[in-house]
């Protein structure tokens, strides 16, 4: 009873006792937020170090506590990488347990069900989870399980679920309300994705996208962009003026360097034609994803469309990142 009657508070529902409630908790809120906005403050400006895995990392979060379809998500994300012959594991906040212990909480038990032989670990400690990932179930990737306000460990893409029959819940942050941050958090996802969409009308989904794209940055969508030889797999996100995209070679698959023990041969001569790019200046940089670090970097002038890019030479994968010029963080 008082479970719900907070969680329908922090929602927004309308009501004098909601209102009280709300209002003796905003100025804990407003604490929290500061606290909150500090930290966040520290590792924007690089006083707190973030650690990157030795593998790329995917980060599947939110802005809200609650669900917002977060689990199933993580299933998805881990069945496209599965599909793409990476072996990826799952990496979630917890006290140590793994695949097949007793003891996980209910949605890691429903993945380790959804998602039979996926490697899952429990570990308060992410970065210590993502070393332990990468030494004892030899993933060549990691699917962070609900990471977006865990800024320790680097990721390569941050993915932000918005439920959009609540999205922001009353506007306030805890315990006020639904929020973890402030709604400008959400510039940091490289998506944002929304949920439940099939709960809200046309018109409110609608609205909700014109709200979320005042929030972030860039507009991304799956990307056009096309390659010169059909010996490569290409997978990204493209707005109007930026593109992340991951090249992947298909011979280098888990299963056929593990198991198979074939050595995959370099590529080399791959070019990436890009569509459609806003004109302007713009930072190309080509990263090594299983160092974390970039191997080539260029300044490009875009005047008119299409864009071609000339790929490094790469055995397994290679990552290129495509921002403007006066925007780039490094």
């Amino acid at each position: 009873m008082v479970q719900d009657f907070f969680l329908r508070m922090a929602r927004g529902d309308a009501g004098p006792a909601y209102a009280v409630v709300r209002g003796a908790l905003i100025p804990v809120a407003g604490l929290f937020g500061w606290a909150v906005s500090f930290r966040n403050s520290l590792y924007d400006r690089n006083i707190l170090t973030r650690q990157s895995a030795a593998v790329p990392v995917v980060s599947v979060g939110n802005l809200t506590v609650g669900g917002t379809g977060k689990t199933p998500t993580v299933a998805y994300v881990t069945r496209a990488l599965a599909g793409l012959g990476r072996r990826p594991g799952i990496l979630s906040r917890g006290y140590g347990g793994r695949a097949g212990d007793e003891g996980l909480s209910d949605e890691n038990l429903q993945l380790c069900e959804s998602l039979p032989g996926v490697p899952l670990l429990e570990d308060r400690d992410r970065v210590r989870g993502a070393i332990r990932l990468v030494a004892e179930e030899s993933v060549d990737c990691i699917v962070l399980d609900d990471g977006f306000q865990h800024r320790r460990l680097s990721r390569d893409l941050d993915i932000c679920l918005v439920d959009a029959t609540t999205p922001v819940g009353s506007g306030w942050l805890l315990p006020a309300g639904l929020l973890l941050e402030h709604l400008e958090g959400l510039s940091r996802a490289t998506v944002v994705l929304l949920t439940r969409c099939d709960l809200v009308s046309r018109e409110a989904l609608d609205a909700l996208r014109e709200r979320i794209a005042s929030w972030t940055t860039a507009n991304l969508q799956p990307t056009s962009a096309t390659l010169s030889t059909d010996k490569v797999q290409l997978v990204g996100l493209q707005g109007r003026d930026r593109a992340y995209l991951w090249l992947f070679n298909p011979q280098a698959a888990w299963s056929e360097v593990v198991i198979e023990k074939r050595s995959p041969k370099p590529i080399d001569a791959v070019e990436v034609q890009l569509d459609s790019l806003a004109p302007g200046r713009y930072d190309v940089q080509w990263w090594d994803t299983r160092e974390g670090k970039i191997i080539r970097r260029e300044e490009i002038t875009v005047t008119s469309a299409p864009v071609r890019l000339a790929a490094p030479k790469f055995a397994r994968d290679v990552a290129v990142k495509v921002v403007p010029r006066d925007t780039t963080q490094d």
